[in-house]
């Protein structure tokens, strides 16, 4: 809503860096949580704690997060326009989703796109590995020799190589791009190459720098794709639902594959499992680029239009009534998809 084209991947990235620096705060509170007996579990103070403080972030943001451009009560008339303008210039069309119906043909659509089962695959393939290492992640190095305290402070670096890997793939996506089906390969090669490790090897310090190796960095870098390559309220919308769906689902299943048999042996299935999943997403990966080129090529051929695609890019056209029109992707000419 808010950002270009350009500038969207760095900010998911920024925004999807939260989680692992969420997870770097938890690890050092949870050791000292852990300390405590009386009168609650430690599990138990861990729910209250940080329900608690989420709660309170919860009016904050209900109260100072503005619903849309129109809203921002810090801008002035004046920079509301310009901030819309640079957006439905630059980003992916009309932002203020207050103003618009909901629509049947874009819900259609999106599930007749072929590049949202490409999403949608990635989305379950990550998070199988994400729902699995993050729910049972430390019975995984307790299999490696640690106790549970111990085990909540390996995962620090863990944590940090996560965050350092979004923030610094979300800006090179921002900054290239036809680059992200690349990252998103990048990514995904550590974690099959940790986990290769994990279930092929003895030595603890080895295994647990291999468990390094499979923290998560691809989805944010989807969801970046995502918003620069979808066009249309309802559409967009539609396609939010579809990566929730599949990512809950992905996270659902991720957990079966740490079977309580294996423990001894340091849950070889689970981690076969990300090595299957993450090895998956690298060809889905290459069969969306695929598909992208062949439909930005299809447009070149069609529209013959790469000079007024560039003058677009770089906001050099004036905008007309139609540009803030609630249209989808596949009925905005000069719309090419990021890859």
């Amino acid at each position: 809503m808010w950002y270009t084209r350009d500038e969207i991947p760095s900010r998911t990235g920024v925004w999807f860096a939260g989680n692992s620096t969420g997870g770097f705060v938890a690890s050092l509170l949870a050791y000292g949580i852990g300390q405590i007996s009386h009168p609650l579990h430690p599990w138990q103070w861990m729910f209250i704690i940080f329900g608690f403080i989420t709660s309170l972030w919860a009016f904050a943001v209900f109260f100072f997060l503005p619903d849309s451009i129109n809203d921002a009560k810090f801008l002035t008339e004046e920079e509301k326009q310009y901030a819309e303008d640079r957006v439905v210039m630059g980003g992916t069309g009309r932002t203020d989703t207050t103003k618009c119906e909901w629509k049947k043909d874009q819900v259609i659509e999106c599930l007749l796109d072929p590049k949202t089962y490409f999403f949608a695959c990635i989305s379950v393939l990550t998070q199988i590995p994400n729902g699995g290492t993050g729910s049972f992640g430390n019975l995984a190095l307790k299999s490696f020799g640690f106790t549970s305290l111990e085990s909540t402070l390996v995962t620090l670096p863990s944590s940090v190589i996560a965050m350092s890997t979004i923030l610094v793939t979300g800006w090179l996506a921002g900054r290239f791009k036809n680059m992200t089906t690349f990252l998103i390969i990048a990514v995904v090669i550590p974690p099959v190459v940790g986990s290769a490790i994990i279930f092929s090897v003895e030595a603890r310090g080895l295994r647990l720098f291999a468990y390094y190796c499979t923290g998560p960095g691809a989805l944010p870098l989807t969801l970046g794709l995502i918003s620069s390559n979808y066009k249309g309220v309802t559409k967009k919308m539609t396609i939010t639902a579809i990566l929730f769906l599949t990512y809950c689902a992905g996270n659902i299943a991720g957990p079966q594959t740490f079977k309580t048999s294996e423990k001894s042996r340091g849950y070889p299935t689970a981690f076969k499992a990300i090595t299957t999943c993450y090895g998956l997403v690298v060809l889905v990966s290459l069969g969306l680029r695929m598909y992208l080129t062949f439909v930005n090529k299809s447009r070149d051929t069609a529209e013959g239009s790469a000079s007024l695609i560039q003058a677009d890019e770089a906001g050099k056209r004036e905008l007309t009534a139609e540009d803030y029109e609630d249209v989808t992707d596949f009925h905005t000419p000069r719309f090419r998809y990021r890859m």
